[in-house]
């Protein structure tokens, strides 16, 4: 899903299932924490990175996380649109449109690596998933 915020379109199935598991691994997802908020609002936004829990496309659609329900047909439908306007416009528009992201992505990414990774909590819930099993988290005080 992470990856999906950094499309400009995403077309789900209907019985998709989309969420940001990350923090079940003692992690979160970086560019959505950096960027989440402002899409979708910070009530929402944490509600989402703070538990983990997957939601219906339907729900994604409502709040904004995807723009529609869809076939592979319908995706290449909106992409064939996009295709009739010149390309140095939609790259114009989309530099735009994205370029207060920036900073909040770079303070992400340093909360990341420089904060949360010296944990060991983090460490073990990626192990742990690559691993296949359950992490063990450490008690801290």
């Amino acid at each position: 899903m992470e990856l999906a915020l950094a499309c400009d379109f995403v077309v789900a199935s209907e019985g998709a299932r989309l969420g940001f598991p990350e923090i079940t691994l003692g992690v979160f997802p970086p560019a959505a924490a950096a960027v989440l908020p402002e899409e979708i609002g910070s009530r929402r936004a944490l509600e989402l990175l703070l538990t983990g829990a997957p939601i219906s496309a339907q729900r994604a659609v409502e709040n904004g996380l995807i723009n529609r329900i869809g076939s592979e047909d319908d995706a290449l439908r909106l992409l064939e649109q996009l295709a009739k306007s010149p390309r140095c416009a939609l790259v114009a528009c989309k530099k735009a449109a994205r370029r207060s992201a920036a900073p909040r992505l770079a303070a992400a990414e340093r909360i990341y690596l420089e904060e949360l990774m010296q944990h060991p909590e983090p460490v073990e819930g990626l192990r742990a998933f690559l691993e296949k099993r359950t992490p063990s988290w450490r008690k801290v005080p």
